[in-house]
């Protein structure tokens, strides 16, 4: 089964999450998020670029918030960490 990862924040956007996992799961696709992910000792940024690391598609739903940053990543949030490895990696998100 594919792994989809849905990326954003979601304290702004809570019922588009809901929709997008709801889509996966009706298209037999596996949704990961991070509201899901078991606690890590490797930080946020980090776990979540490794749960990247294991999905075939990338899903970034962006809107109001700007999200969490964590430290001793060099400036940015965890969601545009994820953006720019999903980019890098060549898993360019679909036209919105």
């Amino acid at each position: 089964m594919t792994k989809v990862f849905i990326s954003g924040t979601n304290r702004d956007l809570v019922n588009f999450h809901m929709a997008a996992h709801e889509a996966c799961l009706d298209l037999r696709l596996e949704p990961v998020d991070m509201k899901n992910f078991p606690a890590e000792s490797k930080g946020a940024t980090q776990a979540s670029l490794d749960h990247l690391d294991e999905c075939g598609l990338y899903v970034g739903i962006f809107a109001f918030r700007y999200g969490y940053e964590e430290e001793g990543y060099g400036g940015g949030s965890v969601t545009e960490k994820e953006y720019g490895h999903a980019e890098k990696n060549g898993m360019d998100p679909p036209a919105t």
